[in-house]
C-alpha cells in the first residue's frame, strides 16, 4: 500500500462528500460518513505502520 495515494483518495471521496452536500438521502450521506470513517482510520494506519522505518517502498 502507498499512504500518500491512499490519503488522496481519501480526499477525494472528502470532495465528493463537500460537493453533494444537500443532494444526498440522508441514507447515502450516512454510508458516505461511515465510509470516510473506516477509510480515514485505515490511512492513519497505513502512515503508522509505514513511518517506524521511515521507508515508504518504491
Amino acid at each position: 500500500m502507498n499512504p500518500p495515494i491512499a490519503r488522496f483518495f481519501v480526499d477525494l471521496l472528502a470532495l465528493v462528500q463537500e460537493k453533494t452536500d444537500g443532494r444526498r438521502s440522508p441514507a447515502e450521506t450516512q454510508e458516505l460518513e461511515e465510509l470516510l470513517y473506516q477509510l480515514r482510520m485505515r490511512a492513519l494506519n497505513l502512515g503508522a505502520t509505514a513511518a517506524p522505518n521511515g521507508h515508504q517502498g518504491a
